[in-house]
């Protein structure tokens, strides 16, 4: 039986944990293909990981960084490693907000997530909102993945502004996601953006 392109982009986001897999989960939750200038960025944070280091993205604005990078790749993340913590941090708490409360929509509702990422399902009861949310691997018991868990102390995934109190003593173990850091409040002149 042949499959669909569906299928097969579903077949490969699952197997792999590279550009190639980036790109299929990409198309399958926004039904078009990652752009060629996103494709570079998200190459070159592999890259960078590869390397064992971080990744900077400049790019204009309106080039869709927060939507591939911090929400649609965040996502892809938090699909391949439920067990890690990921952490946005933005100009203000809303922003942050803005991007976390877009993941939890789509591990929650979405219909790529549900065909790419079955196991990987809301944990409400240790945490799903503006506090922090929380995913869990529905394959094993409650008590073997709090188990699996133990060491981690942050939410599964976060969002806070970069002046968050909150933001003390997080150490997310999966991503770092900074995004729009800058705003009318603290950039407006080159001595701000400095600091």
């Amino acid at each position: 039986m042949k499959l669909t392109r569906k299928q097969r982009l579903v077949v490969v986001a699952q197997r792999r944990d590279d550009l190639v897999a980036f790109s299929a989960w990409y198309e399958l939750l926004n039904v078009n293909k990652l752009p060629k200038h996103s494709k570079r960025e998200i190459e070159q944070i592999y890259a960078a990981h590869e390397q064992g280091m971080g990744s900077l993205t400049f790019a204009w604005r309106g080039s869709w960084k927060s939507a591939v990078i911090s929400v649609a790749f965040q996502t892809f993340r938090i699909g391949k490693e439920p067990e890690k913590s990921f952490l946005t941090v933005s100009s203000n708490d809303d922003s942050a907000e803005d991007v976390t409360s877009a993941i939890a929509r789509i591990i929650e509702f979405h219909d790529a997530w549900k065909a790419v990422f079955p196991n990987i399902v809301p944990d409400k009861d240790r945490g799903w909102g503006k506090m922090g949310y929380n995913v869990m691997d529905d394959t094993m018991s409650y008590a073997a993945w709090e188990k699996k868990n133990v060491e981690r102390v942050m939410d599964s995934f976060l969002g806070l502004g970069y002046n968050s109190r909150r933001l003390i003593g997080k150490h997310p173990t999966g991503g770092l996601f900074i995004d729009d850091i800058h705003d009318e409040n603290n950039s407006i002149s080159d001595r701000e953006r400095r600091r």
